[in-house]
């Protein structure tokens, strides 16, 4: 279940919310590489999903689960303008992030 280098940072940016057009355009490598570190990932952890992907290395302490909860929800973020504070609530389920508004 050893990760390679490139594969590790590949799951840390998929779990910061990055496509895997968006990640490829920052390593400077191709979409198909990028999936195919993914899946190579994938295998080596069981995991069904890019999701079950990053709850697997967030549970085995490879990633930190907060920065995949905030970049994921950085694209539609709202602010009470009167308080400023965030009107967005989070919830973990099961190794499952939820976005739930207030």
């Amino acid at each position: 279940m050893n990760l390679t280098k490139t594969e590790l940072i590949v799951v840390k940016e998929l779990a910061e919310g990055y496509t895997h057009k968006e990640i490829a355009k920052h390593r400077g490598g191709s979409y198909l590489t990028i999936k195919t570190h993914v899946e190579n990932a994938m295998r080596k952890m069981h995991a069904r999903n890019s999701v079950n992907l990053i709850a697997i290395a967030k549970d085995l302490g490879l990633i930190m689960l907060l920065v995949a909860v905030l970049c994921s929800a950085f694209s539609d973020l709202d602010l009470d303008q009167r308080r400023f504070r965030l009107t967005r609530s989070f919830s973990v389920r099961g190794g499952r992030v939820e976005v739930l508004s207030v």
